[in-house]
């Protein structure tokens, strides 16, 4: 199958598509211990790349696994919650600031998102799973959570949150956990939201699930350094290359 073109979108009426080629020019957010904090992406006065994907996520060589936290993400519109679905954040800290666009690749998107309106939040748990590329066989990455720790740590950026967040399209990834099991190349991770573990093979069997849905598979990528492009806002991390392979 090849790489995705659309994020599906589940609401009431059924599963629509949602062209990715649209959030090109959404803002992206994290809530970081300190704060409200905003993952830079292409604008016309930088040079940074679209990290964003729905398929796969890259390690540079040369660079370590980044840390990850596993939580949820919400689409935002004009300052209004619009959709939720579930997060996979990483980053690398060099020199005491975090990378969590590291070039094309480095930011993993949830591919199908459910509207927030009329949802029985209360019903709903996170749960993720891993394996290998090689294997066929599906691990539990952590207990399901409820989603109580994230909707709470929500309620304040929406209420106290800055006004760039009411105008336009924003996505904001709110942490929950850091998995004992960290990120490892050439494995496949699925973090699903769903109302019951009774369904979980047979969700995890769908392409295109009815319930909020990240899938995404790791492969290792070339150096920073040996891009054909190297925008300066990255060179941090390239000058934070070992010489291993």
């Amino acid at each position: 199958m090849g790489e995705r073109s659309a994020i599906s979108l589940v609401t009431s009426g059924g599963i629509e598509a949602m062209p990715l080629v649209l959030l090109r020019g959404w803002r992206q957010w994290h809530i970081a211990p300190d704060g409200l904090r905003e993952t830079p992406m292409p604008c016309a006065h930088s040079d940074w790349l679209d990290p964003r994907h729905t398929d796969e996520l890259w390690f540079a060589q040369g660079l370590p696994i980044p840390e990850l936290e596993v939580g949820l993400q919400f689409l935002i519109k004009a300052g209004e919650l619009r959709c939720i679905m579930p997060s996979l954040d990483t980053r690398l800290v060099i020199e005491g600031v975090p990378y969590r666009n590291r070039g094309l690749r480095t930011l993993a998107l949830a591919h199908t998102w459910v509207n927030f309106a009329g949802l029985q939040l209360g019903l709903l748990k996170l749960s993720g799973f891993f394996r290998p590329l090689d294997d066929t066989a599906w691990q539990p990455w952590f207990t399901p959570k409820s989603l109580n720790r994230g909707l709470a740590s929500l309620v304040p950026i929406l209420a106290e949150g800055p006004d760039e967040l009411r105008q336009g399209f924003h996505l904001l990834s709110v942490p929950m956990l850091v998995p004992d099991q960290a990120l490892q190349a050439d494995y496949e991770y699925v973090l699903l939201l769903s109302g019951g573990e009774d369904r979980t093979q047979e969700l995890l069997a769908l392409e295109k699930p009815p319930c909020s849905c990240l899938r995404i598979k790791t492969s290792n990528a070339a150096r920073l350094s040996e891009s054909y492009t190297k925008p300066l806002c990255y060179q941090p991390l390239i000058d934070a290359e070992s010489d291993d392979d």
